[in-house]
């Protein structure tokens, strides 16, 4: 019940926070909070507020989206602050070709461990998977159906090699 009545009082401040349109000092300091900010200020129209939180989720030392980015392009853009706008969409474009270079590095890595398991490597498999699980949570700041598939696939070979490791002791 506690809890229920913490979390609730934490949204209703939030809610105040959004209603009135302006960013209190302090109460946003997850990625969560900021970007539900960052979103709801640029839908509203308040592009400086809507500025302040994506620079304040740069600040956090946790991996973001590139829709924060956008939420802060349309915002410079609305402004009239062009140049800055053309450097923030500079910055997406190099981004977005990172992501797409290191997915594809990714889905590399976990095909190999797909062909290692199928050849005998297990613990090589198991140790790419791992590899590229963290790779794949770290690069999209939370979990897909990429790192389900990745963490069914590990959990496939730490089976077998449970099996394995049972049958050498018989």
């Amino acid at each position: 019940t506690e809890f229920l009545i913490s979390g609730f009082l934490e949204g209703a401040l939030e809610f105040e926070a959004v209603k009135s349109l302006r960013l209190p000092e302090g109460m946003f300091n997850s990625v969560f909070q900021l970007s539900s900010w960052a979103a709801a200020s640029a839908h509203a129209g308040k592009w400086h507020e809507a500025i302040e939180a994506v620079d304040r989720l740069f600040e956090l030392d946790e991996p973001i989206g590139i829709v924060h980015s956008i939420h802060k392009l349309q915002a410079l853009v609305e402004l009239g602050e062009f140049d800055r706008a053309v450097s923030v969409a500079k910055s997406i474009v190099v981004r977005a070709t990172e992501i797409l270079e290191e997915a594809g590095v990714l889905g590399a890595k976990q095909s190999l461990a797909r062909v290692l398991f199928r050849t005998g490597h297990v613990d090589e498999s198991k140790d790419i998977l791992r590899e590229v699980i963290a790779a794949q949570t770290r690069l999209l700041g939370r979990q897909n159906f990429q790192t389900q598939e990745s963490a069914a696939l590990l959990t496939e070979v730490e089976s077998f090699a449970s099996l394995q490791h049972g049958r050498c002791r018989d």
